[in-house]
């Protein structure tokens, strides 16, 4: 993918775009809003295994040899409309969907698999992803299962303390608080327990059968939280928790990116992260800035300031704008839809299914 790049949402292509736009009124086409693809931003231009360096046991945050020599550093400026008060996407008390909160938090804190832009698993701090076949995915005889995963040796926290089965133990432990505010997923009452054998391994022991199990620990739902640093507040204060300036200036995680700096109301500066579970990314820094307004952020990309967008927020008119007046950067389109259908959680007896105003039983 080129450096410049914003990526169109929707379910239309550009040419069938092109034409519709002198359509009457300029109507606003649903589906159609820019963001930067997940699976452009992590597995092509910053996380490829391939383009990773060796990863560097042990290194720890604010090291002199995580920066690159002078003259070398590979920098992005990236923009997100919005700013979030922490960055762990689902404890964002700012607004639950902010645009690109999500896609940050993916820079910032790995967990153990990514969904890649095809709908396909990835393994991240994970070695695998479970499966029947490799036996990490079990379905027992009275209908509960197991799912298991095991974490990458040598991952670990920006901080460079150990990334254990605990702290992803303890992550979903806190999002199954009622004391804690969260969106919790339906599939949280399947689970009786999550468990660790071992300090690589975590377990989720589930009493029912459930089809997306293997995808619990995706950025989607549940990402690790560092248990050596936020257990105590935890057990000790709930009310204080969410309030600790860990969330977002004093932030540790576990993906490609470690904080540098986080200055309010302007932007976050990241920094390559040796500690990474899949290595030091090719990329040095990048600087995400808080752009409120649309029109502000289309100037700052037009006049070279911006080269990344995270996130939703354009519409298909000025995607098209951006297209024809944005010579040094590519908008890109990737099909997307807002309409999401989970098969688990629907009720077959509902009564509009089975009555016969359909035509049949």
């Amino acid at each position: 993918m080129p450096k410049n790049c914003v990526g169109l949402s929707g379910d239309l292509t550009l040419d069938h775009l092109e034409a519709q736009r002198y359509k009457a009124e300029r109507e606003r086409i649903p589906g159609g809003e820019t963001m930067v693809r997940k699976t452009n931003l992590l597995w092509v231009l910053l996380l490829a295994c391939t383009a990773c360096a060796p990863q560097t046991p042990g290194a720890t945050q604010g090291r002199d040899t995580e920066r690159p020599r002078a003259g070398t550093v590979k920098h992005v400026n990236a923009a997100m409309m919005g700013e979030p008060t922490s960055l762990v996407a689902r404890f964002n008390s700012t607004q639950i969907s902010l645009p690109g909160a999500g896609t940050l938090e993916q820079l910032v804190n790995g967990t153990m698999l990514e969904v890649e832009g095809t709908g396909k698993l990835q393994p991240q701090i994970a070695d695998a992803v479970p499966t029947l076949d490799n036996g990490l995915w079990k379905l027992l005889p009275d209908g509960r299962m197991e799912t298991s995963w095991r974490i990458r040796p040598g991952a670990r926290w920006h901080d460079g303390t150990p990334l254990t089965a605990d702290d992803f133990v303890f992550a979903l432990t806190v999002d199954r608080d009622p004391e804690i505010p969260v969106l919790r997923p339906p599939w949280y009452s399947y689970v009786d327990a999550a468990t660790a054998p071992d300090p690589q391994t975590v377990t989720l022991s589930w009493n029912r059968t459930y089809v997306d199990a293997d995808r619990s620990f995706t950025n989607r739902y549940v990402t690790p939280l560092p248990r050596h640093l936020l257990e105590d507040t935890y057990l000790a204060d709930r009310g204080r928790f969410l309030t600790l300036p860990y969330w977002n200036q004093e932030f540790v995680g576990s993906g490609p990116f470690k904080l540098r700096q986080y200055v309010p109301g302007t932007s976050i500066q990241l920094q390559a992260a040796d500690t990474y579970a899949l290595g030091r990314p090719k990329i040095d820094e990048i600087e995400v800035r808080f752009v409120l307004e649309l029109n502000a952020l289309m100037t700052n990309i037009l006049a070279g300031a911006v080269e990344l967008t995270l996130g939703r927020g354009f519409s298909v008119e000025q995607a098209l704008q951006l297209r024809d007046q944005w010579h040094e950067g590519k908008v890109e389109y990737g099909p997307r839809s807002w309409v999401v259908n989970h098969p688990q959680f629907i009720n077959p007896g509902t009564p509009i299914v089975t009555t016969s105003s359909f035509g049949g039983p």
